[in-house]
């Protein structure tokens, strides 16, 4: 594997196959492959396939789909499938067809008979087994590195990045630039990424004066902070030093941002963690009647307790995916004063959040 430089369009289509492939795309082997169960076990069928992902994590009651799309365009929805097979284990075998004319195309005007077609792998519940995707079937993985197929007169400027007819792999850096890293089709990483985490548990050290055995912590979400009423608290607990907060399930509506899943692309919650003295003795905060404390604070960054929920939308899932975001609970840091998004705490990061003066919510 090596970066190279291209542009962008060849970038999603660079190709990372040392020969030709003694398999022909459309033999069909899965019989072979769908024999092997053992999630931990390499196979011949597995290892011989045009197409080998290796997959990371919980893989049971899946399906993996090669899912069509325009290099320089949107993912079609609906969507325009290649092939689908049941996930039994990792590594996965596939041998897809090839692919038909319609999703072909030039990529490069100077060569117009050089043709190819670029895929996005992606896993996604399937209950049923019946390997055909449906409303309601969350996707638990996108791939970011994609088969692609070529065939044509393979230029030779295209030829020293390594392309060659058939099938290839391809990964790109996803930064904006033309860099684009050559993988082995036999190899192709799939992770379980997007499968939903259900609860979450975040911490750190109580560095303000108050002494915490009078105050309290809570998790309260953006609605919240705005002035709205919520009809109840995920997390709400007396303060100790160090402090732990956990928040699991399915946020209420009342704790949706109100238009997050226009910017994240699925519903989200957004939960700040709030350290108070319930002066009015409610037993919950007020920011009018209790007196706030401060909020948690890690390298700079408010810490947040952030929910996006799972989605049966390949462009959400792919766009999450790039993002680097995940399904459920996280950990996420906010930084004051600024338009950035969210960004994802590390494990460490997420255990030392630090209630401090120099942490205020109010700015």
């Amino acid at each position: 594997m090596r970066p190279t430089h291209a542009p962008l369009v060849l970038a999603l289509l660079a190709v990372a196959c040392d020969g030709e492939d003694d398999t022909a795309p459309g033999d069909d082997t899965s019989a072979d492959t769908d024999a092997d169960t053992d999630a931990d076990t390499d196979t011949d069928a597995d290892t011989d396939a045009t197409l080998v992902f290796e997959i990371e994590g919980d893989v049971a009651g899946t399906a993996l789909a090669l899912h069509w799309f325009m290099p320089d365009g949107p993912i079609p929805d609906p969507a325009v499938v290649l092939h689908t097979i049941a996930v039994t284990g990792t590594p996965q075998g596939m041998d897809p067809p090839a692919p038909a004319a319609g999703q072909l195309v030039p990529i490069d005007a100077k060569y117009p008979d050089f043709l190819v077609a670029m895929y996005i792998p992606a896993l996604y519940e399937d209950p049923n087994a019946d390997t055909t995707h449906q409303e309601g079937e969350a996707f638990v993985g996108v791939g970011r590195v994609w088969p692609a197929w070529a065939e044509g007169p393979i230029p030779a400027e295209y030829a020293d990045d390594g392309i060659v007819a058939g099938w290839n792999a391809v990964e790109p850096t996803f930064d904006g630039s033309d860099d684009f890293t050559v993988r082995d089709p036999r190899a192709i990483p799939l992770t379980t990424a997007l499968r939903p985490v259900e609860s979450l548990t975040v911490g750190g050290p109580w560095d303000l004066a108050t002494d915490p055995s009078i105050a309290r912590i809570a998790a309260v979400p953006y609605r919240f902070l705005m002035g709205g009423d919520v009809a109840a608290l995920l997390s709400d607990d007396a303060a100790t030093d160090p402090w732990e907060a956990t928040v699991s399930g399915e946020p209420p509506a009342d704790h949706l941002v109100p238009g997050g899943s226009e910017k994240l692309f699925t519903d989200l919650a957004l939960e700040f963690l709030l350290a108070y003295i319930d002066v009015d003795g409610s037993g919950g905060p007020s920011l009018q009647a209790d007196t706030v404390l401060g909020s948690a604070c890690v390298d700079g960054m408010f810490g947040t307790l952030l929910h996006l929920a799972p989605t049966d939308d390949l462009a959400a899932a792919f766009a999450l995916t790039v993002m680097g975001f995940p399904t459920g609970w996280w950990a996420a840091g906010i930084v004051p004063d600024s338009q950035d998004g969210p960004v994802p705490l590390t494990p460490d990061q997420a255990a030392a959040l630090s209630f401090s003066a120099d942490c205020g919510l109010g700015g």
